[in-house]
Formats: structure tokens, sequence, C-alpha cells
């Protein structure tokens, strides 16, 4: 048996050949299982592990309320009440998979119902390649509004979701002499 720590949840594992930390999840009834020592409000978290992404919540008691791991990877993750969360989500698509002629990545925020587990995209980009192109953060600005962190260009931007239009955009390298 070993433990694992991820955002402060203690979960315990079965050790064994091709066990993931996330077996545990994956196999929990939701509100029956516990999975982690009990916390006062529970606890939602994001990890990757084993090539594919984990969303976990965490009920006060211990229990397992929500997993979804349809995502190569997930990033940040935000409260917005009423039981939803904000989530960057990633998935890469070899080539023959993306809808391009070539291997890509499908970068996501998404607003995830951790009560109906409804899941709801509020912006979506591919961009071709699969490697180190992750949006490893985001703030929600406003209803429409969200500033990106943006490893692909090495920039920030700011993205309207409704018109799809990026309205602002900062590049360290346009500023700084990168050779130093």
């Amino acid at each position: 048996v070993s433990l694992l720590v991820a955002n402060g949840v203690q979960v315990v594992t079965s050790e064994g050949k091709n066990t993931s930390p996330y077996d545990r999840f994956e196999s929990a009834t939701p509100d029956v299982t516990q999975v982690a020592e009990p916390r006062p409000n529970g606890t939602v978290f994001t990890a990757y592990g084993g090539g594919e992404g984990h969303l976990v919540a965490i009920n006060p008691n211990g229990t397992l309320r929500y997993y979804l791991n349809e995502h190569s990877e997930y990033y940040e993750v935000q409260p917005l009440g009423n039981d939803r969360v904000l989530v960057a989500a990633m998935q890469e698509y070899e080539e023959g998979e993306c809808p391009a002629q070539h291997s890509c990545t499908l970068e996501q925020i998404l607003t995830v119902n951790l009560d109906t587990g409804k899941t709801t995209t509020v912006y979506e980009r591919y961009r071709e390649g699969t490697a180190d192109n992750e949006w490893h953060d985001f703030n929600k600005i406003s209803d429409d509004k969200y500033l990106i962190a943006d490893m692909e260009k090495e920039r920030v931007f700011i993205v309207n979701t409704s018109t799809e239009i990026i309205t602002w955009a900062w590049d360290p390298q346009s500023h700084y002499n990168i050779s130093t």
C-alpha cells in the first residue's frame, strides 16, 4: 500500500504491476467509496499520470464526488459556485485523428458541473503538434473574457469567448533580449 498526496488530499492506493494511483478513483462509487481523508470543505484537483489526465472532486467526508479522465491532461481548476468548476483541458490527436492533416492538440476551457457531470466548452482551439503547447493557467476576467497563459507562443493573451477574437496579447520575447 502506498500513500499519494495531491493538493492536500491523501489517497491510499494498492501497489502492483501497471497500477496507477488513479485506479482507485476509476473504480470508486461516487458518494460511497472513501478515497481520501475527510476535509472540512472537500477538494477538487487535477492531475496527470499514466498518459491521461484526471479531474477529481472529493466530498468533505472523503468519498469520491466526481471523476473525469476524458482528456490527455487537465491543468488549472477554479470554482464557479453552484457545484461547478472551470478547468483547462488538453487532448492530443495523432495524424489521422486530428481534423487537419497533421498531429494536433485541442486546448479547451470547460465548465464542469460536479453534481450532474455536464461539461460545457467555454472556449477551444486546435493547434498543430502535440508537445509543449498547453494552456497551464487562465483567469476569468468577465463573462466572455479570459486571460490565458499560452505555452505554444510563449505569451499571455485575452480572448473574447463570444467572438473568439484575441483582444490583447503580451509576448515577453518582444520586450526582452532572449539571448541574455
